[in-house]
């Protein structure tokens, strides 16, 4: 029985298991045709590209069962769409030959870096060093505050005025803040100091436990009257919860002094201050 399936276009777009115009015009020898799963018009699907189509569905479609047989003509329609592509000469026309060049250029770029991140040692010297400079980053000091935002200086010394009174905070928050925690009482909850701006953040760090700002604070988004509710130690992560966060970093690191070599290396020269070819600023 013929099974009907349409290939599905966006994992062919995905998975970059054909090209056109990489294929040799001559024919396949026998030892392509011995290791093939089928044979469209003579060109052969290998079992490594069907093993590696089959294993990018299963990581796309956990859990789900794959019929073999219905992946393998997935592959097979590809090869019919992508011989015809050859045979109408879409391999040929300008955009697609650059975009073939662009995965191309993609393909070996990650295939490089890929092998140079598989062969850095990872020093455990370089990620105690990383750790330590990571707990040596983190304030060593979070606040609970509440505020009340409001337009202008004028409006905030108002409210001062009724704290000073003996109004409570959060109601005076809930009745008059302009800002998204009005209806929390302006409850900000627990943050940092390098979580505000630093206007904000100076107020805070200046006053004592239970204590608002006697004089309206002005940020960009307006004039704030500050409560701070409380002050504690911040947690510090411990190794292990870091430990990948580390590795990831010293990759990037790793990857960043490799691509400055290349660039010390090499002769570069930009034009982009240079009008292109045929513009009027060109003549």
């Amino acid at each position: 029985m013929h099974m009907r399936h349409a290939a599905p276009l966006v994992l062919i777009a995905a998975l970059g298991l054909t090209a056109c115009g990489d294929k040799q015009d001559t024919a396949p020898s026998a030892g392509d045709t011995a290791n093939a799963v089928a044979l469209v018009n003579g060109q052969p699907i290998d079992r490594a590209t069907f093993d590696e189509y089959m294993g990018m569905k299963q990581r796309m479609q956990p859990g789900m069962p794959l019929n073999p047989d219905v992946v393998l003509e997935e592959l097979v329609n590809m090869e019919l769409l992508e011989q015809a592509a050859e045979r109408e000469g879409v391999h040929q026309q300008p955009d697609v030959v650059a975009q073939l060049d662009r995965q191309r250029a993609n393909v070996l770029i990650n295939t490089l870096l890929r092998d140079k991140l598989e062969n850095m040692e990872f020093d455990q010297a370089k990620l105690d060093t990383a750790y330590q400079e990571l707990l040596e980053s983190i304030p060593g000091e979070e606040y609970h505050a509440r505020h009340i935002l409001v337009e202008t200086e004028d409006d905030a010394r108002a409210l001062i005025v009724k704290l000073d009174d003996g109004a409570d905070f959060a109601d005076l928050a809930r009745e008059s803040s302009i800002g998204p925690s009005a209806p929390n009482g302006g409850d900000l909850g627990w943050f940092t100091g390098d979580m505000m701006v630093p206007e904000f953040s100076v107020a805070v760090e200046s006053l004592d436990k239970r204590n608002y700002t006697r004089e309206p604070v002005h940020t960009q988004f307006g004039w704030h009257v500050i409560l701070l509710e409380d002050v504690r130690d911040t947690q510090k992560p411990e190794f292990a919860e870091v430990e990948e966060q580390l590795r990831n970093e010293l990759q990037r690191n790793f990857i960043d002094d490799y691509l400055n070599e290349l660039r010390e290396a090499a002769l570069i020269e930009t034009r982009l201050d240079k009008p292109a070819p045929g513009s009027p600023d060109a003549e």
